[in-house]
């Protein structure tokens, strides 16, 4: 389980339901890197803006354990992502230790 404290400084960059953009320690952070893998990037704070309709493939914000914002720095490469009981983005290893 991940602990609340150890993800409020570390954000990621979503397409709710496929992948992880851009983390970050803060919300320009987690932008400015998911801005080098979307097609559009000038319109990337507006469809993160606009996300909030819940579709799938909109795009979002949300937290990440500071394990996995480490790892991806460290150039982890997730296929999809998993999220914790708070909506937290998390590792597999912190996923496989909650079950």
């Amino acid at each position: 389980m991940t602990n609340e404290n150890d993800h409020t400084d570390y954000t990621v960059v979503v397409q709710d339901g496929y992948a992880v953009f851009g983390v970050g320690r803060s919300v320009a952070d987690a932008i400015a890197d998911a801005k080098q893998w979307v097609d559009d990037p000038d319109v990337l704070e507006a469809e993160i803006a606009g996300g909030e309709s819940g579709r799938d493939g909109d795009m979002i914000m949300m937290d990440c354990s500071k394990k996995y914002y480490e790892a991806v720095r460290a150039g982890a490469d997730y296929d999809g992502y998993l999220e914790d009981e708070n909506g937290c983005v998390i590792t597999p290893e912190e996923y496989d230790k909650q079950q």
